[in-house]
């Protein structure tokens, strides 16, 4: 019966809608395999004549237990893919281990001992199981809506009378006893009860699964919003017969089912083969190649409209087009482009703001565009920064600490942030959570500025603001954002190109800049410049004894120190490797106060830094430059840059 059992459920397991029954199939032929075994091992079979009867009950403690964790584990394939080669191959394994344990190592519990009758292991185990296989009945009905009533009931029933089996093991004295007999009777019974299941399944009524199955995709095929049509190709391809036609379709077409049904194609559409669909159909029917008919106008003496067509092939060699009516979409489309044409000329306004370079000038120019667009009251623009929107720009001249600053998700502006999309109204009124500088406020528009902030527009007059005015608001922050973006980059680019990327320190490029303007400055004003050039002490050996990486955070150390003990005034440059100048405007003697404060900036960093294992030192050097001077800057520079070569040799 094992052996039917699996051999159905093998056979069958293309008609099951899951693997559940294909996984006991596989498990009932191993365990009655070993009930087998089990049957051959009693004395009277003669061929195992000198074990007695300890072995037939070890073995059928051995095939319970592969059962019942078999029907505990068996829903999991309810909704996993059965791996059917490595299921075997498990059991197989298994089984041999099993047996290894009980002949070769005799390792295995005893289970029964002649004159005692029953071992603790075997009534434990006997309890062991039954519970396994309350566990496992429990776990059928859980899930019994994935089964079929009457093959539910049939499993459920197996179970339960496996359960009374084991318990019905419990307590013989003898493996010739009532009880035993009884226990193998309910077994037997289980056995068949498993083995009915998948006749009921597996072949006395697939056709109803089928049906089922097909009930299904016939449901969905009507439901579906849709069209669907599926053709015969009749006569090598040169036309084709309407085989099925759902309810969309009918709906899309104005046509009735029975009225298309069996008819050629061109006779219910006569301008198919000018739509371009039918060369489509015979493209299918000859390559088996989906195809995809883009959206095209179709039009004979009674309909006239868009249609966007999938065709494939089908099993059964019949051709299935899956079709939509895009007619109002493609009206829309019209619509919308004759929209874009008037709003075209908000781009010509737009042009200003690519002319704007700095990120003050771009919003101070969106608000005007936005002012000769459209008629308002105020139009306010807002910039995020953190969690807060805060007042950048505006048209009334207001300034910022007179407008409202808003949290992300508070007031319309915080909501629009939010949801990242536009929220428009014809009353402020209405929306409790607006927060309007004047009560006159009525109707608005809020829009998203992509990730960077918000613009609002707001009219005095209830109801002022159509779709249209919003869609120009749109692309207005579109624009917006765009320019916004590139003038971050630039200032990003220019900051990388004047900025020592390891120290943040300005580089030498931006020094040289720098210098000829503080030159003139110097001339005009008649003021001195001071410079402090820097060098690290011991710097290659730093590299060389904790690496280059110690190295970089010595230098990022070292900047950090100048930048804390100059004024925002002095200009801090890494002039090149572990060199760094301190550029001082209208500075004289006050330099050497600044040596001392980054000596005494120093000696505290050398008392609290475990970085190095010797004190960090800075060699330096001094020197002035002012217009009296009967010297170009650039020596004063050399001059700086001797002293500190001075301070390095002490």
């Amino acid at each position: 019966m094992a052996v039917g059992i699996f051999v159905i459920a093998w056979n069958s397991r293309s008609y099951l809608n899951n693997d559940y029954l294909l996984f006991l199939g596989i498990a009932y032929l191993f365990i009655g395999g070993i009930d087998l075994i089990h049957t051959l091992a009693y004395e009277g079979m003669g061929v195992f004549p000198t074990q007695g009867s300890n072995l037939p009950t070890q073995l059928w403690i051995i095939a319970r237990y592969m059962e019942s964790l078999s029907l505990l584990a068996a829903p999991i394939f309810l909704t996993r893919k059965l791996d059917q080669e490595k299921t075997i191959l498990g059991y197989l394994l298994t089984t041999f281990f099993l047996f290894f344990t009980v002949f070769y190592w005799r390792v295995f519990p005893d289970c029964f001992v002649s004159g005692v009758g029953l071992t603790p292991f075997k009534v434990i185990s006997e309890y062991v199981i039954s519970g396994l296989l309350v566990g496992a009945i429990l776990a059928l009905v859980y899930n019994r809506r994935k089964f079929d009533r009457n093959i539910f009931w049939l499993l459920a029933s197996s179970i339960g009378l496996t359960v009374l089996s084991e318990l019905a093991f419990t307590f013989y004295v003898s493996v010739y006893g009532l009880s035993n007999l009884v226990g193998h009777l309910f077994k037997l019974a289980s056995f068949y009860l498993v083995y009915q299941a998948l006749i009921e399944t597996g072949l006395k009524e697939p056709h109803r699964l089928i049906f089922r199955e097909k009930q299904k995709y016939e449901d969905l095929v009507e439901n579906i919003n849709s069209g669907i049509a599926v053709y015969e190709a009749v006569n090598e391809g040169k036309e084709f017969i309407f085989r099925e036609f759902n309810s969309a379709a009918e709906r899309i077409e104005g046509l009735k089912r029975e009225g298309v049904v069996g008819k050629k194609a061109s006779e219910v559409f006569p301008k198919i083969k000018e739509f371009g669909l039918f060369k489509v159909l015979q493209k299918v029917w000859k390559t088996g190649e989906p195809q995809h008919h883009p959206a095209s106008i179709y039009e004979d003496e009674r309909i006239k409209g868009w249609r966007e067509n999938y065709v494939f092939q089908i099993p059964t060699g019949e051709i299935v087009a899956v079709y939509d009516d895009v007619t109002e979409q493609k009206r829309t489309e019209k619509e919308l482009e004759e929209q874009r044409e008037k709003l075209r000329h908000l781009h010509d306004a737009v042009d200003e703001l690519q002319r704007q370079e700095g990120e003050e000038d771009i919003l101070q120019t969106a608000v005007k565009v936005a002012e000769n667009i459209l008629d308002f009251e105020l139009c306010a623009i807002a910039i995020l920064e953190g969690n807060s929107l805060v007042p950048r720009a505006n048209s009334a001249d207001l300034k910022t600490e007179e407008m409202v600053e808003f949290k992300v998700g508070e007031g319309i502006a915080g909501k629009t942030m939010l949801r990242g999309e536009t929220i428009w109204g014809d009353d402020l009124r209405d929306h409790l959570e607006a927060r309007p500088t004047d009560e006159d406020f009525r109707a608005f528009i809020s829009v998203p500025i992509g990730e960077i902030g918000n613009i609002q527009v707001i009219s005095k007059e209830a109801g002022k603001f159509t779709k249209r005015d919003v869609e120009l608001v749109e692309i207005l922050a579109g624009h917006l954002r765009e320019e916004l973006n590139r003038a971050r980059l630039e200032e990003d680019l220019r900051q990388q190109a004047i900025r020592d990327p390891l120290t943040k320190l300005y580089n030498r490029r931006y020094f040289n800049e720098t210098l000829e303007k503080e030159v003139q400055k110097a001339k005009r004003y008649d003021h001195t410049l001071a410079f402090l050039m820097l060098d690290v002490n011991r710097f290659k050996e730093i590299n060389d004894r904790y690496s280059h990486q110690v190295g970089d955070e010595v230098l990022q150390e070292v900047a950090g120190l100048l930048k804390e003990n100059v004024r925002n005034a002095d200009t801090v440059v890494r002039y090149g490797g572990d060199e760094f100048l301190i550029m001082m405007p209208e500075t004289e003697n006050e330099v050497y106060e600044v040596v001392e404060r980054l000596q005494q900036a120093l000696d505290q960093w050398n008392d609290q830094n475990t970085l190095l294992d010797f004190p960090l030192t800075l060699a330096m050097g001094v020197s002035h430059w002012n217009p009296d001077q009967d010297r170009d800057v650039e020596e004063a520079l050399k001059e700086a840059d001797k002293e500190m070569y001075k301070d390095k040799r002490k």
